[in-house]
């Protein structure tokens, strides 16, 4: 994800983080941290990756995508204001059943 993207997305959810507070900046980076150890590890596609690996993710998922980085900040930041255990993340490692439904009518889980 291009830098911009990240710094414009923690500069919109985190903006009250000043780096001249030392103590309450160092917490929230502490926090982000721990946030984003937790969400690799239901979601290893996040997780530091050799660079085929990378492409690979990068060209059929779009868990690593700038918006999808973008939602990743605002919802460490949710988590935190609303103290909400990380356990609550490893609901996306779950698996989801999509039905499709064709122009009959029929479904299929897929």
């Amino acid at each position: 994800m291009p830098l911009t993207r990240s710094s414009v997305a923690f500069e919109t959810y985190w903006a009250d983080c000043n780096p001249e507070e030392e103590e309450t900046f160092k917490a929230s980076v502490d926090y982000v941290i721990q946030f984003w150890n937790k969400l690799a590890t239901v979601r290893p596609e996040l997780a530091r990756l050799d660079i085929a690996r990378r492409k690979r993710v990068r060209e059929t998922l779009l868990v690593d995508s700038a918006l999808a980085i973008s939602a990743y900040v605002a919802i460490a930041r949710k988590m935190q204001d609303q103290q909400i255990d990380f356990a609550r993340l490893e609901r996306l490692g779950e698996p989801v059943t999509v039905t499709v439904k064709s122009a009959a009518g029929e479904s299929s889980g897929k």
